[in-house]
């Protein structure tokens, strides 16, 4: 399956233009880097940001739901998806989400100046201006490792505050747990790996789910069925 290196927008005017890159921000500069596929219009992109479905999707969903759940650490290198992913998640989920970037807002650590979970969440919630309701909001600490009182606190919030749905991700989260001077809380925080998009959620991504079906049933022996050949070059 080919694919140009660039992304393209023809016949669109200068305010769906604009629309198009605000919408590729950031956050999911991993879904054209990775798909790498030409646009036709605004509205295929659309598209592709409503299908696009990582694995860790259904894993987020599950630690939504259970009845023994701890705050989580989604772990990865840089530009896997885990920013859009988990905030993906948190508007598809939740009533509400409250992204807090310790990496764009650095004084955004102060207020983690002690571990009660309610003082965090009531300074937060002033200074984002955003309301956090345990139960109907994701509270997202985004670039966690920038704050390593934060990464401690997930225990209080697990042991005081269990209700409060918490995700903690950063790409460098590594570093952070390996100071001399940090103590991991274990037993009170669960983590999950994110690793770059995979060929099968490529092809979910781009709409061939039908084709993912039949390269599953494919084996060393019987390889691909010729037809298809061309579409997967």
């Amino acid at each position: 399956m080919r694919h140009p290196s660039t992304v393209m927008v023809v016949d669109a005017s200068a305010a769906r233009k604009a629309l198009f890159y605000e919408n590729f921000t950031y956050n999911n500069r991993v879904l054209y880097e990775i798909l790498s596929i030409k646009i036709i219009d605004i509205s295929d992109v659309r598209c592709i940001l409503r299908v696009m479905k990582r694995t860790v999707d259904p894993i987020l969903t599950q630690w939504k739901n259970s009845h023994v759940r701890q705050p989580l650490l989604v772990r990865g290198a840089r530009q896997v998806g885990k920013t859009y992913s988990v905030t993906d998640f948190g508007k598809r989920a939740f009533e509400n989400i409250v992204i807090v970037n310790f990496e764009e807002r650095p004084e955004l650590s102060r207020c983690f100046s002690d571990f009660d979970p309610k003082g965090i969440i009531d300074r937060l919630s002033i200074l984002t201006r955003q309301s956090i309701f345990p139960g109907q909001t994701l509270l997202f600490l985004d670039e966690i490792q920038e704050c390593p009182k934060a990464i401690t606190a997930l225990r209080y919030f697990y042991e005081k505050l269990p209700e409060l749905h918490v995700i903690g991700a950063g790409s460098l989260i590594e570093f952070a747990l390996r100071a001399e001077d940090f103590r991991m809380p274990v037993g009170r925080v669960q983590s999950v790996y994110m690793y770059p998009m995979s060929f099968e959620e490529f092809l979910t991504a781009v709409g061939e789910e039908r084709l993912l079906d039949h390269i599953r049933t494919v084996d060393l022996k019987t390889g691909v069925t010729p037809v298809f050949a061309s579409r997967l070059e």
